[in-house]
């Protein structure tokens, strides 16, 4: 049995960098960066490099409560992913 002693949730994040036409941009290989607000917590680094136009992270709950995930560009365009965290 095997049991830690504080628990928690862990979301995969699947990044794309698609087109205006919803189309994955498989050549695109620029860096992403990943900032958190919350009581959430990347697991990894702070920044993505886009391989064939994709990439991806983990997130873990650290608490109760909104949480929010935020990616960038180096043109500083941002997506926000919100989370609800329902704690333990």
């Amino acid at each position: 049995d095997l049991k830690d002693g504080h628990s928690y949730d862990v979301a995969l994040v699947r990044i794309r960098m698609l087109s205006e036409h919803g189309q994955i941009l498989q050549f695109s290989h620029e860096p992403i960066f990943l900032k958190t607000e919350g009581p959430i917590e990347l697991i990894g680094p702070s920044c993505v490099v886009l391989q064939g136009g994709m990439a991806g992270t983990y997130v873990r709950s650290s608490g109760k409560g909104s949480s929010r995930l935020i990616l960038s560009d180096q043109r500083n365009h941002e997506v926000v992913i919100e989370f609800e965290n329902m704690g333990e």
